[in-house]
């Protein structure tokens, strides 16, 4: 079975330039905005993870990371209240 159709028969649709040009302008507007970056204080590390998302599905508006950044940070946040325990 081809990787595409074991991609397909799981629910998962397969990456395709298309899909990753469409994607593209957010993320370069956010990468852009220098007053997210400031405000924020976004990491490096938290850009890459960022990116990533970027890769996932359709992100709409670069205000979409800020949502996705409060959701790492509080997780991180979480993770090493759990292991201080």
């Amino acid at each position: 079975m081809s990787v595409s159709r074991l991609d397909r028969s799981k629910g998962v649709r397969p990456r395709t330039r298309k899909a990753a040009k469409r994607r593209s302008p957010v993320w370069e507007d956010f990468c852009k905005n220098e007053e997210f970056a400031k405000t924020y204080r976004i990491s490096a590390a938290e850009m890459l993870a960022l990116r990533r998302v970027a890769l996932m599905g359709n992100v709409r508006n670069p205000r979409d990371f800020i949502f996705m950044l409060n959701i790492i940070r509080t997780s991180k946040r979480l993770k090493e209240s759990a292991e201080a325990k």
